[in-house]
C-alpha cells in the first residue's frame, strides 16, 4: 500500500471527496486523513471545512483497512518521515505525517527504527522549530513517547548534539513543555545521553527548572529528572547545597494552597526524599533537614503516603 499516494483510494470504495479515483495528486494526500480536528479538502492551503461525523467515521475505517493490509509498517513510517523532510511540506502534510507515525508506534519495531530512517533529527527539529505551535507540541509529545526507554535512539540524539539545543530552547521559552518532555525522554536512563547532559551543566539547568516562576508542568518534569539523578548518586557533592535550596523552595508556605495537583506534589516529594537522603549521606545535615522538614509537613497536609 502506497499510503501517501493514489492506491489509498482503494479503501474509499468509490466514495469521493473531490478526488479523482484515477489518482490523487501529491498535495491531496493530507486531505484523506480524518485524524486531525480540521479537514482539508485539498483545493487550497487556506480552505478548511469541518468533517461530518459520517465522513470522519468513513475515513477512519478506511485507515483501519489500510493498516490492516500493510505488511511492513516501517515503510509507512519511512514515508511519513520523508514527508516531514520535504522542503515543500505544508502544515497539513506535517499533521498527517505525525498521525501516521503515531499509528506506526503500535508496532514495536517502528520506534526502534526511528534512527535508521533518519527520523530522530527530523522529529526533534520539528519539536523545536516548527512554526505551528499546536503541531510543534504534538510532534514533541510523539518524539518523547518514542524516545522514552529506547536507548538506541536516545544515544543517537545525544551523539547528534541535540541535548544542549533542547536545553536552550526550554530556557528561552518556558512554554515549551514539549521540548522539555523530549529532553527528559532523551536523557533518562541512557549513559551517553546522561553524561552529555551533566557535562552541559544539567544539574544547574534542573535547579533553574524548579523555580516557582517556571510553569508547573515544566517544574514537574524537572523534579522528576532530578530525582532520577539523585537516586542514582549522579549529583556531585559540591552541587547538593544548591540542589537542596532549589528543592526546598518548591515547598514555600503558600504553594499547596495555590496548587492542589496531587501528582505534582508526589513528584516533588519523591525528589525531596532522595535529595534529603543524598545530603545526609554526604554529611550535609543542614541541607538534608532543609529539604526533609517542609516536604514532610506538606505530605501530612496533602495526605500523601508511600512516597
Amino acid at each position: 500500500v502506497n499510503f501517501f499516494g493514489s492506491s489509498f483510494c482503494v479503501f474509499c470504495r468509490g466514495r469521493r471527496f473531490g478526488l479523482a479515483m484515477a489518482g490523487v495528486p501529491a498535495n491531496f494526500w493530507p486531505g484523506l486523513m480524518a485524524w486531525s480536528t480540521k479537514y482539508h479538502d485539498g483545493t487550497s492551503p487556506s480552505e478548511f471545512r469541518q468533517m461530518s461525523k459520517e465522513d470522519r467515521e468513513f475515513l477512519e475505517n478506511a485507515m483501519e483497512q489500510a493498516f490492516g493490509q500493510v505488511e511492513d509498517p516501517n515503510q509507512l513510517m519511512q514515508e511519513a518521515i520523508t514527508q516531514l523532510k520535504s522542503p515543500t511540506r505544508t502544515t497539513a502534510d506535517v499533521e498527517t505525517a505525525l498521525a501516521v507515525i503515531d499509528r506506526t508506534c503500535d508496532f514495536p519495531d517502528c520506534p526502534r527504527n526511528l534512527a535508521k530512517f533518519d527520523g530522530v533529527l527530523v522529529l526533534i527539529d520539528l519539536s523545536m522549530n516548527f512554526c505551528e505551535e499546536e503541531l510543534r507540541e504534538k510532534g514533541a509529545v510523539l518524539t518523547a513517547t518514542m524516545m522514552a526507554n529506547n536507548p538506541g535512539i536516545q544515544k543517537t540524539a545525544a551523539e547528534l548534539g541535540l541535548i544542549p539545543g533542547l536545553m536552550e530552547a526550554v530556557q528561552n521559552d518556558t512554554s515549551r513543555i514539549g521540548a522539555m518532555s523530549v529532553l527528559v525522554a532523551t536523557v533518562r536512563g541512557e549513559p551517553t545521553a546522561e553524561n552529555i547532559f551533566l557535562e552541559s551543566r544539567g544539574i544547574e539547568f534542573l535547579c533553574w527548572s524548579l523555580d516557582l516562576r517556571v510553569p508547573l508542568k515544566l517544574r514537574q518534569k524537572g523534579a522528576s529528572l532530578l530525582r532520577h539523578f539523585l537516586q542514582n548518586d549522579a549529583v556531585p557533592r559540591s552541587s547538593l547545597p544548591s540542589v537542596a535550596a532549589a528543592v526546598s523552595a518548591l515547598f514555600a508556605e503558600d504553594q499547596s494552597q495555590e496548587n492542589d495537583d496531587i501528582q505534582y506534589w508526589e513528584v516533588c516529594c519523591m525528589c525531596a526524599t532522595h535529595c534529603s537522603s543524598a545530603c545526609a549521606a554526604a554529611g550535609l545535615s543542614e541541607a538534608a533537614a532543609a529539604v526533609a522538614n517542609p516536604s514532610a509537613a506538606l505530605k501530612e497536609k496533602m495526605g500523601i503516603t508511600d512516597v
